[in-house]
């Protein structure tokens, strides 16, 4: 479609998805460059854990969510604009829950469920374990 006949909301729309996906883009980059070193300080416990998180964390919401972040704050827009409500709260949790159900059985069946441990794939979950909770 020719940039000229757009609309006016439409043409703020595509600025919007500019600047989400340079913002998404320059982290990624940023974090590609120096991943070597990223993933070193993170495994270096000469820092304090909540440290090494939060720069980890930052890293990912750089990628995940910064950018819209960046353009609902420049926009003035409240996240409720974008389905973040109350309403109906309770179910969806519940819905929610009832797409597990197939999983959990098939674990059950199979006897394969040896614990629960969210985010054990992430690389310093058992430090953080073992040092406990900062609080």
């Amino acid at each position: 479609m020719n940039k000229s006949k757009l609309s006016i909301e439409q043409k703020r729309a595509n600025t919007d998805l500019n600047v989400i996906i340079s913002i998404t883009l320059t982290v990624m980059v940023v974090y590609m460059l120096f991943k070597s070193q990223i993933i070193s300080f993170i495994m270096n416990k000469n820092f304090p854990l909540l440290l090494r998180i939060s720069i980890a964390a930052l890293f990912e919401w750089g990628i995940a969510g910064l950018g819209i972040t960046v353009v609902a704050l420049y926009r003035k827009e409240s996240f409720i604009r974008f389905g973040l409500t109350k309403t109906n709260l309770f179910k969806t949790i519940a819905l929610t829950t009832l797409t597990f159900i197939p999983y959990i059985i098939l674990i059950w069946a199979t006897d394969s469920f040896t614990g629960y441990l969210p985010f054990k794939r992430v690389i310093i979950t058992k430090e953080w374990l073992e040092v406990g909770f900062p609080i």
